[in-house]
Order: C-alpha cells, then structure tokens, then sequence
C-alpha cells in the first residue's frame, strides 16, 4: 500500500514539474499525453508557461500581487484613494 502511495506521489510531482517547462505546441494539444503536465499546473496554480515566462519570476510576481492586496484589504492602505493614510 506505501508503494502505491509513493508512485502516485510521484507520478504526481512529475506532471507538475513537468508543466512548468513544457513547450506551448504540447501545452495547447489537449490530445497527447504531455499536455496534462501543463494543464494540471495551469489549474491549481495559474501558470502558463506561453505567456507567464518563467515560474519563479511568475511566483514571485503572484506573491506581491497578494501582498499588496493583504495590505490594502487589512491595513485600509491603499494609495490610489485620498481618503486614506498611506503607512
């Protein structure tokens, strides 16, 4: 039972890795078997890779973007209205 456990796992990791790279001609061909890679990752996580360019530099944009959010929603900051005081 582990085993199974241990090979879905990683058939798991491996279409996620597997999609962060993939080329777009793949990514687009919803009938191969390497396209599930990417569509798996566009899915849960939001990345293309035909336009988002690459993961880390996507992630770490995302992360700001929530961020900022964060602050404007928790803190009531948001510079673009005068009602409020920027920290």
């Amino acid at each position: 039972m582990k085993f199974l456990h241990a090979s879905l796992a990683g058939i798991a990791l491996a279409a996620l890795l597997g999609g962060c790279f993939a080329p777009s001609a793949v990514q687009t061909n919803h009938w191969r078997v390497e396209s599930i890679g990417p569509r798996i990752t566009y899915h849960f996580f939001g990345y293309d890779g035909t336009k988002d360019g690459n993961p880390l530099s996507y992630g770490l944009r995302e992360s700001q973007s929530i961020g900022k959010t964060l602050v404007r929603r928790l803190l009531n900051t948001n510079p673009d209205n005068p009602r409020t005081s920027g920290l």
